[in-house]
């Protein structure tokens, strides 16, 4: 389910917005503070309005919440007041109104990951969960952003709290905005990041002491709960740290991987070890050539569930979230664990041929390049956690949560703070750290290699070998997808069944996009990227983009990352500039 929400600046103006706003099934208005809301069936971790018994409190919430004792969040309010925030545990965004008090209350999680969005105008404080739903109940439905059109063609996603509409932007980080009666929108914090990144480092011992009884006690809630919960397992050491920790009995996991038509991938063959060693059920869901079909609406899906953030790659993850939601609703990954326990960061600005962009957009980029530059300054893990996260991250997740419910312990609260306390020691050598605490677990796991060929122990040549050989493939694999020189691409075309990709793709990635619109998906990539009204709109100059297309279906170069690019922002003019008022209840094409 979604929301949305309008606290108005005056009573004339609470009329107008009831008026003009699409009658639902689940809405109410709250006179006594200025607000009018409504909510409607959409994604999986929707919460419908919840009362207390005496039915002058209620809650309405997106996302699940996982702390000790937060089974009913409005008996901790009813304890705490407003501060019963700072206790929840989660990824969530929420709307609470006290109707003793006539107060109401907007808020969201510490990374501001739980997705909520607002706009404001002469009339009052509008929200939505989603820019589409709040952009919907405008009068004046505001364009693209050229800044954050930029940013999402260098980077894939828009910094700060920016979205790709002009004056609609995420809730930050940790907000906690009230208002009481009808007077002014208090627009608060209950958490700083600097809370966490100015923590004095641990003894290492202590450290390691602290994270693995964390880790024994944290995991296993996200394991848990009243719908069934599958495994999304990898080959990597961040999904069977989750299995290690998880305190799973046997056959209560099912676990699962994902793999691609060409073979089966490392991923899921190594997965199949780890949950077999665990005594847990696995398969693995393939994305065979049969979805192809219906690729473009795939495309539309993922723009549109990302709020046009997504680029055409995303087709992808909505298809296989859908394969996952059979197996069952809440998806457990590793999601986030080699970002936080590893210091991974995941998203910086593409190099690309300014040229080929419109001169605008050129310059756009150049100056999202230097915003980015000056976003890394700092605690590194503060910037994975409290900017990469929010802004990158939540771009995919937004797809997996339009198809099931998603879970990770890696963000969860107090593993997050606890690791703004590790020592150098362990930052430094956090691999090793992480098969520490697998081996600690369950020593069985920290055995099996992983996908990049690490174990514990064993011979230093062998774990030498093993990296190298896997390295090489992962190097391969990537060298005839996305990143193939163009320059290669006539030559190696021109070796016809001695193609070196015969050998290469599919032992890591399941999905290759390079070949394929060269291949099945090259008509209807030229029927949606040289449709004359496409041409004319893209951040693309028209002769470019052409180029791009007849050059890439054709063989003689790679632009891959470009044409997904392309794609996405034309099904943005298509799905979410087009006709407004079709998101009122977000519903996807």
């Amino acid at each position: 389910m979604g929301f949305a929400g309008f606290f108005a600046s005056a009573p004339a103006d609470m009329a107008d917005v009831k008026h003009r706003w699409p009658l639902l099934a689940g809405q109410q208005s709250f006179d006594s503070c200025g607000l009018h809301l409504q909510w409607w069936h959409g994604t999986p971790a929707f919460y419908p309005p919840q009362w207390n018994a005496r039915k002058d409190r209620v809650l309405l919430r997106h996302g699940e919440l996982f702390g000790d004792d937060d089974g009913d969040p409005l008996k901790r309010y009813d304890a705490q007041g407003a501060a019963f925030v700072e206790r929840l545990n989660g990824r969530f965004a929420g709307v609470l109104i006290d109707l003793r008090d006539r107060t109401a209350m907007v808020f969201n999680d510490r990374y501001g990951l739980g997705p909520c969005v607002w706009h404001q105008d002469e009339q009052g404080l509008y929200f939505a969960s989603s820019a589409r739903a709040l952009r919907a109940r405008l009068k004046d439905p505001p364009p693209l952003d050229d800044t954050s059109l930029a940013e999402t063609v260098s980077m894939g996603c828009v910094l700060e709290q920016r979205t790709l509409f002009r004056g609609i932007e995420r809730l930050p980080p940790a907000a906690l905005w009230m208002r009481q009666g009808w007077d002014g929108l208090r627009r608060g914090r209950y958490f700083s990041a600097s809370d966490w990144t100015h923590q004095p480092a641990l003894p290492e011992s202590v450290f390691q002491r602290r994270m693995c009884k964390l880790l024994a006690r944290r995991i296993p809630v996200y394991a848990q709960g009243d719908d069934p919960v599958g495994m999304s397992l990898t080959g990597g050491l961040d999904g069977r740290l989750v299995m290690a920790w998880s305190a799973a009995p046997p056959n209560t996991l099912p676990c699962y991987s994902f793999s691609g038509p060409l073979r089966e991938c490392h991923d899921a063959s190594l997965a199949r070890r780890v949950a077999q060693a665990c005594g847990q059920p696995h398969q693995t869901l393939t994305l065979d050539s049969a979805w192809m079909s219906n690729f473009p609406r795939w495309v539309d899906q993922a723009v549109v569930a990302s709020d046009g953030l997504m680029d055409a790659s995303g087709a992808v993850e909505i298809y296989i979230n859908q394969l996952a939601r059979a197996v069952a609703p809440v998806r457990l990954t590793g999601n986030w664990g080699s970002e936080i326990l590893r210091g991974h960061v995941a998203f910086r600005p593409r190099a690309l041929n300014l040229q080929a962009l419109q001169p605008e957009i050129a310059r756009g980029v150049k100056d999202a390049q230097k915003r980015y530059q000056e976003a890394r300054q700092g605690d590194p893990l503060g910037f994975i956690a409290f900017k990469q996260v929010p802004w990158h991250h939540s771009v995919r997740l937004s797809l997996e949560e339009s198809q099931l419910k998603l879970r990770s312990p890696f963000l969860d609260n107090e593993i997050v703070a606890l690791m703004h306390r590790a020592p150098d020691g362990v930052r430094q050598q956090a691999t090793q750290a992480s098969l520490r605490w697998v081996r600690q677990a369950m020593p069985v796991l920290a055995d099996i290699p992983t996908d990049r060929g690490l174990r514990w122990g064993g011979s230093t040549l062998m774990q030498s070998l093993r990296q190298w050989q896997q390295t090489f493939w992962i190097k391969a694999e990537y060298a005839m997808d996305y990143g193939m020189p163009s320059s290669w691409a006539p030559r190696l075309r021109a070796l016809g069944s001695f193609h070196p990709e015969r050998w290469t793709l599919g032992r890591h990635k399941f999905y290759h996009f390079r070949s394929w619109y060269q291949g099945p998906l090259a008509t209807v990539l030229k029927e949606v990227l040289l449709d004359p009204t496409a041409l004319s709109r893209s951040v693309f100059q028209r002769q470019a983009l052409e180029k791009m297309v007849m050059e890439h279906t054709a063989g003689r170069a790679n632009h891959t990352l470009d044409l997904h690019r392309a794609w996405s922002l034309e099904a943005v003019h298509q799905h979410l500039l087009g006709r407004p008022s079709d998101h009122m209840t977000e519903t996807l094409p």
